[in-house]
Formats: C-alpha cells, structure tokens, sequence
C-alpha cells in the first residue's frame, strides 16, 4: 500500500491501472479499522489495481481540493482518467465505515 501525496495525483490520475485511494487520520477509530481491510483486498487485487492511503494531516492541499466537506475515513476511485468518490455504505461498520465485502463487491464492478 502507498502513501497517496499531491505530486502524486496527475500520475495516478493518469495512469491506466485503476486505483483506490482511502483519506484517514491516526486518530480516527474507523480509520485504523479499515486498514487491515485494505491490506487483504490489496493483496488480492495486487494484479488489478493499486490501492493508496492519505493521510489528511500530512496533505491538507490534497485533502481540501479532494474531500471537500467529507469525513474520514472517505474512498474515491480513479479510472479511466476518471475520479469518483465511493458511496457511504447504507449499513457501515462501526469499526472500519467501509466493510471487506463492500469493498470487494465495489472493486468486482471496476475490474470487470
């Protein structure tokens, strides 16, 4: 997993391999929660698609121009060139917002 950081945003943008990109914070109980999660479908997706982590204290610009109003932890996608955040789930976790099969139902829909 890498960290996502703003001289990292037109290549990924650019880039013909999907990607998801999580924004969190140490401090966020949720946040730490969904790393574990990230990690497996990474490892299962290493062929498919890269997966990023931002870390919102660490990249305010970044965080700002992306996140808007949003809390974390937030997920977004890009494909084709193409940015788009990831729905709230109608049901989150209590312990990581964003569950494994939620995930891993979202990225089947990107990899096709």
């Amino acid at each position: 997993m890498k960290n996502f950081i703003k001289k990292d945003y037109e290549t990924v943008l650019a880039s013909e391999r999907p990607s998801l990109i999580f924004f969190t914070s140490d401090s966020c109980h949720l946040c730490i929660g969904l790393k574990p999660i990230v990690k497996k479908l990474e490892k299962k997706y290493l062929q498919s698609i890269d997966f990023y982590f931002c870390d919102v204290k660490k990249e305010p610009v970044l965080t700002n121009h992306m996140l808007k109003d949003a809390g974390v932890p937030t997920g977004f996608i890009i494909s084709n060139g193409r940015l788009f955040k990831i729905n709230d789930p109608k049901e989150p976790s209590p312990e990581s917002w964003y569950t494994n099969e939620y995930l891993d139902g979202l990225i089947g829909v990107i990899i096709g």
